[in-house]
Order: C-alpha cells, then sequence, then structure tokens
C-alpha cells in the first residue's frame, strides 16, 4: 500500500443502548446473548465481540431464557409497540435461525423457565394474566397452568425451576399484588401448587441456589 485517503473506522453493531437483558449460555463455553431494543446480540467470546442474531422489528426484547439442558434452545420474548401483548420467538440453534412460528400473546409476559416432560422441553411463562406453558411440540401452544383456585386471574413476575437429586422438578413463582410464593413439587403441573409464604412482600426475581441435596430458594 502507498497511500490512503480518507480512512475511516467502523465499528461493529453492539449492543450499546436500551440492553434490558443478558444471559449466558451455559450449555455453550463462552456464551452469551444480550436484548438491545429490537435487536439480539451474540456474543462467543464472553462479551469481547457481538453480533446481531435476530432482528425483531417494532418489539422490545424482555427476556431470553436458555434450556439448560437443550444445547441450542433458547426463547425470547418480546413487548409489541403499541400493543399490550408479548410475542415468544423460539430457536433451536443458538440463535443462528428462528422457528417460522412466533406466538402472539394477548398479555405480557414477565418471566420464562424451561423444564421437561417425558424428554419434551416444556416453556413456562409467568405473566400479568397467569402462568402459562408452551410444550414444544408440533402443533403446540400456549395453555393457562391453574395455580390458585381462587384467584385464576393472578398474574406473576417470576420463575425459578430446579431438579432434585431423586429427578423431581420443583418450580416456584412469585406473585403480583404481594400475593408471596407459590411452589409445585411435580414439575409445575395444573393445580399442583402450594403457597408457601412471604405474601405482603414485593418480590420481582427468583434465583434457587443447589447446595449438594439441598436447594435454597
Amino acid at each position: 500500500v502507498r497511500w490512503v485517503d480518507q480512512v475511516r473506522l467502523k465499528v461493529d453493531e453492539v449492543p450499546e443502548a436500551n440492553v434490558a437483558v443478558i444471559t449466558a449460555d451455559t450449555t455453550q463455553p463462552r456464551t452469551w446473548y444480550a436484548g438491545s431494543g429490537s435487536v439480539l446480540f451474540r456474543s462467543l467470546n464472553d462479551g469481547e465481540g457481538w453480533e446481531p442474531t435476530g432482528r425483531f422489528a417494532d418489539e422490545e426484547i424482555t427476556v431470553v431464557k436458555v434450556h439448560p439442558g437443550r444445547a441450542g434452545l433458547l426463547a425470547v420474548a418480546t413487548n409489541v409497540s403499541n400493543d399490550k401483548g408479548s410475542r415468544l420467538h423460539i430457536s433451536w440453534d443458538c440463535a443462528e435461525g428462528w422457528a417460522p412460528t412466533v406466538y402472539s400473546l394477548s398479555f405480557q409476559v414477565q418471566d420464562l423457565a424451561w423444564t421437561l416432560r417425558e424428554d419434551v422441553p416444556v416453556l413456562l411463562m409467568a405473566t400479568n394474566a397467569g402462568l402459562y406453558e408452551l410444550s414444544m411440540q408440533p402443533g403446540g401452544s400456549p395453555v393457562q397452568v391453574l395455580v390458585d383456585r381462587a384467584n385464576q386471574a393472578l398474574g406473576f413476575y417470576a420463575l425459578a425451576v430446579s431438579t432434585d437429586v431423586r429427578g423431581g422438578v420443583n418450580v416456584a413463582i412469585a406473585a403480583q399484588n404481594t400475593a408471596g410464593i407459590y411452589l409445585s413439587s411435580t414439575g409445575g403441573a395444573t393445580n399442583t401448587f402450594r403457597h408457601i409464604g412471604l405474601r405482603g412482600q414485593d418480590i420481582r426475581k427468583l434465583a434457587i441456589e443447589q447446595d449438594g441435596p439441598r436447594s435454597f430458594l
């Protein structure tokens, strides 16, 4: 090269604004996802570099959840502009491509969690209109899960799922309107939840820590 003129440096597109969610892919080393407005970014080197892997026009990404036991499977929930609903986007290959079915919901998704039933991935959704589940089978659609018989329209903020040493699946869910915590010890099936306390507390996030055979919520 003898000479150059009008040199410009161009920075790759990165999640630099309105980042509402960031999550690690526990099945893929050094892999992270970040939702920046309507764009989902992926990093394969612990955040040193990013690339856009999903664009959802007129939507804002609010939740990204990776399946802990099925490598490559993740769900993205968005809020729709000028709407009170949400949409769900599913990828089976680490956001390289997206399933053709987009689930349009008339309520807003607050949190997501994955589980397995008879080896079929099931997506649990905490929404402002109740708890819903979506089985990843052909033709599957969101179905409401009964949590509290006395208040079927009770909304929820957060979900947490864990598998105990005996293979049992526990699902904890934090209710809106300071209604406390509900727990199912049978994988979150309908009508299996019981209230376990913290009524009167405004709980927005849940996490489970496992220490040997013990689990802490």
